[in-house]
């Protein structure tokens, strides 16, 4: 169970690499990113869960810049 958490984080930070949008990136990086913390908890490992806490942020912080040029 602990290593398929992982697995699938791995799986959205890839296929986030695939789109050309960078709003769709931005999500399925972060939807990874929260797995990986979620995995980072279960292993007990703080530096995922300090990295992938700071990725999260960057995103958020990239996504809420995006959304405000739009308007």
């Amino acid at each position: 169970m602990v290593e398929l958490v992982g697995i699938i984080g791995s799986g959205f930070i890839c296929v986030a690499f695939l789109f050309k949008n960078v709003i769709w990136i931005r999500l399925f990086d972060s939807v990874g990113a929260i797995l990986f913390i979620i995995y980072g908890l279960m292993i007990h490992s703080f530096s995922t869960i300090l990295l992938n806490g700071i990725l999260i942020l960057i995103q958020l912080v990239n996504l809420y810049k995006l959304w405000r040029n739009k308007k």
